[in-house]
């Protein structure tokens, strides 16, 4: 019996089976569309202790990290994959996946021009393209390979060292040093050559001379290339040039009377044709990004007039200017353009797949999706954020925040006095003496402040050495108020600060004051100031003192470093704290 049913029940089991198979498909209504998401990542970072921590998110979702935020720099990835990344000083090369390229330590410095990287280690500097060497440069000057090649165009670069001036192929397979001196084909069939005799380069094509010997000449680009003759006469010694652009025929299509001509990309030349200055010019030469202003050829017709100090081609119809006072964008047919933040600087610009990629100073913004996404510095925190304004005008560079906060009056409270004190306009009124200038304030948030850290460096003509200052301004977020010391303590400060400090156990060994040969009271009398620098973070207090305030250039910012518990006095109701 027992048997009879195990077997009816066999049969069932297997009926059952034959009338509903088992099958891996899913009813259509069921199927989930995969979607493979492509990241483009750029990078971002967080701040911890009032440390910087980069890695890289997507730019679509900027609250994630991709490649978690380890490194203390990071630059953007290149059309190959590749970025340069820092930690404790040592440079890297890795891949969109982490995978490390090039390990740390293994170069002392790793730059990058586009999809280039130039990687010095000594005296020796490798030109890297992908993740291979294509070029060496040995002892030139010393290594410092950015004073003595620039790239010419596209995949050419020009080295020049004492005894050379040569123009290398990148794009070539072969491997090239500095001590070849080679010309190679740049296109359109066209050889460009140097007498060594003469000292003048020349095209031909098949073996054919193609027009003059010139004093300077670049490879051929979009058709055409510029060459240049030295201004002979009273003036020989200065090596002044004087420019034209020459067809594939040999004839100069636009005449050797220009200043300077430059190839810009997507067929624009800057150019001008005088380096003399106007009454008018003559207060912007100080801070001119050049001797001149430029204007813009598109091939060999004119578009505009001579009226920009920089220039540079994004893409096709999109131009970066800066006409002495404000840097903007322009069309081909000079429609003037404004992004959507706050972009200033004399940025260099790149295409890295779908993102445009602006360089300044080492910093970097994103264009992606006909807006800009993105200004280096962007620091999230509740209820905010903050963006970093960069503005340069010749030798004078400035940086500082611009708070954007959920409190509005507050935000444009802050921002006016950071204006104020750090805009471009302000440094250059105060500072107009000063050969180089360069300003950078930070803002950070801790808890109810907004601590604004500034850092200047200016370097005065004729002067042995630059010098540097910091500067420190608290603003309460509640109120947008500035605040003093007076507001961090119940008692006078100026009666408490002097004794802190002179009862202070100093163990910098460049001080340069001995402290030990005074007595409490000359002490107190030598750290008595009319105003203190002073920053607080935290439960630290920081009296700092800036080179030659009370000691000599070669000791330093000097900091002293209280614990806030650990002090009487301490206004703990007032707006440092509420």
């Amino acid at each position: 019996m027992k048997r009879w049913m195990l077997m009816c029940l066999m049969v069932l089991i297997l009926v059952g089976c034959k009338e509903t198979p088992v099958t891996n498909e899913k009813p259509v209504e069921d199927i989930e569309e995969e979607i493979i998401e492509e990241f483009i990542l750029i990078p971002n970072y967080i701040v911890e202790d009032f440390s910087y921590f980069w890695g890289f998110s997507d730019v679509n979702h900027m609250d994630d990290f991709i490649l978690e935020p380890v490194y203390d720099k990071v630059y953007p990835f290149n059309e190959d994959d590749l970025a340069v990344v820092i930690r404790n000083g040592r440079y890297a090369m890795i891949k969109s996946n982490g995978d490390i390229v090039v390990d740390f330590g293994v170069y002392d410095l790793i730059t990058t021009y586009k999809n280039y990287f130039i990687a010095s280690k000594g005296d020796s500097v490798d030109l890297i393209r992908q993740d291979k060497i294509i070029g060496n440069f040995e002892n030139l000057y010393n290594g410092s390979v950015y004073y003595n090649h620039y790239f010419v165009q596209g995949e050419t670069i020009r080295v020049l060292d004492e005894k050379t001036d040569q123009l290398i192929d990148l794009g070539s397979s072969e491997d090239y040093t500095v001590n070849e001196l080679t010309m190679k084909n740049y296109g359109q069939d066209i050889q460009l050559n140097y007498d060594e005799i003469s000292n003048k380069y020349y095209y031909t094509k098949d073996d054919v001379k193609i027009g003059d010997a010139y004093d300077y000449a670049e490879p051929f680009e979009n058709g055409y290339a510029i060459v240049g003759n030295q201004m002979t006469g009273e003036y020989d010694y200065l090596y002044i040039f004087e420019y034209a652009l020459m067809d594939s025929h040999g004839q100069l299509v636009l005449p050797m009377n220009h200043a300077s001509l430059k190839y810009l990309g997507q067929g624009y030349y800057a150019y001008s044709k005088t380096s003399s200055f106007s009454e008018d010019d003559m207060y912007i030469l100080p801070y001119a990004q050049h001797a001149y202003k430029q204007g813009i050829y598109k091939g060999t017709e004119k578009l505009t007039d001579e009226k920009y100090y920089s220039l540079e081609c994004i893409e096709d119809d999109l131009l970066y200017v800066f006409d002495g006072s404000d840097y903007y964008f322009i069309t081909e047919k000079e429609q003037r353009i404004h992004p959507k933040i706050n972009i200033t600087g004399d940025y260099s610009f790149h295409s890295v797949g779908e993102i445009i990629v602006g360089e300044f100073k080492n910093t970097y913004v994103y264009f992606h999706g006909e807006q800009w996404i993105l200004d280096d510095y962007l620091t999230k925190f509740p209820n905010g954020y903050i963006t970093q304004v960069v503005e340069s005008r010749g030798t004078t560079t400035v940086s500082y925040p611009k708070l954007h906060y959920i409190d509005q009056d507050v935000a444009d409270a802050i921002n006016y006095a950071i204006h104020s004190k750090f805009s471009l306009d302000h440094v250059l009124n105060e500072e107009i003496y000063y050969e180089t200038n360069d300003t950078e304030a930070q803002l950070i948030i801790d808890g109810n402040l907004a601590i604004v850290d500034g850092l200047y460096f200016s370097y005065g003509f004729g002067a042995a050495h630059g010098n540097y200052a910091e500067d420190t301004e608290h603003y309460n977020l509640t109120t947008g108020k500035l605040l003093t010391l007076e507001d961090l303590f119940v008692e006078d400060p100026y009666d408490i600060i002097p004794v802190l400090l002179a009862t202070y156990e100093h163990e910098d060994p460049y001080f340069y004051v001995d402290l030990n040969e005074m007595s409490l009271e000359e002490k107190i009398e030598f750290f008595t100031m009319p105003v203190y620098n002073f920053k607080v973070t935290g439960n630290t207090l920081n009296i700092y003192f800036n080179p030659y305030e009370i000691a000599p250039y070669a000791a330093g910012i000097i900091s002293f470093k209280f614990d806030i518990t650990n002090l009487e006095g301490i206004d703990y109701e007032g707006p440092f704290f509420k």
